[in-house]
């Protein structure tokens, strides 16, 4: 991959190129204190499961320790790390987690890329905390089921056993019905990648 795209220069040119995609913004205004809301507990069952989804090779963040580092420690024979590590992530996902962190554990850090082709430029790619990344994966996971429900016969391409043939039969059986009209058919495609 990073052959592919080979970083930039670490030069003036590519920081100002990197400050115009992501200008620099104020902290936001504090928000009046909420009622307290029902934000789920993890269990940490839930945690290692979220903790083993991510890749070897996974970066690191701001901190500069990679999620491999958390995946030893939770292999290690201790009786302490997996809890503390679950009471973390549950304060995260509450939102009660220090706000003096909140710059640090919501930011990452970023890598300029060189952009192929003709305009060339830079492509950021950022890499963010651990942790937050953990409690991500914590949420879908343990709603799962729920977003499963919300998705079904929406979504067919993630998540949905053999959902790209529905879609190609319902598109053959579209144009075959339509094949003497005027309509025409736009096809649109993401190239949305994870980065976890």
């Amino acid at each position: 991959m990073f052959t592919a795209a080979p970083i930039a220069d670490k030069s003036d040119e590519t920081f100002q190129a990197l400050q115009n995609l992501h200008p620099h913004s104020t902290r936001p205004v504090q928000a009046p204190p909420a009622e307290p809301s029902a934000a789920p507990i993890f269990a940490e069952k839930l945690v290692r499961e979220a903790l083993a989804t991510f890749s070897p090779s996974s970066a690191a963040g701001l901190f500069g320790y990679r999620p491999f580092i958390l995946q030893q420690c939770a292999r290690a024979e201790s009786f302490h790390f997996v809890p503390a590590l679950t009471r973390s992530v549950n304060l995260f996902a509450s939102g009660e987690a220090p706000d003096f962190l909140q710059p640090f554990v919501a930011g990452g850090v970023s890598i300029a890329l060189v952009k192929p082709g003709v305009n060339k430029g830079v492509r950021p790619l950022c890499c963010g905390d651990s942790i937050r990344r953990l409690v991500g994966k914590c949420f879908c996971l343990g709603g799962k089921d729920f977003i499963s429900n919300e998705f079904r016969g929406k979504n067919f391409g993630v998540g949905c056993p053999g959902g790209v043939e529905i879609v190609a039969h319902s598109l053959r059986d579209v144009l075959r019905k339509h094949k003497d009209s005027n309509l025409a058919l736009l096809k649109l495609t993401s190239a949305m990648r994870s980065t976890s």
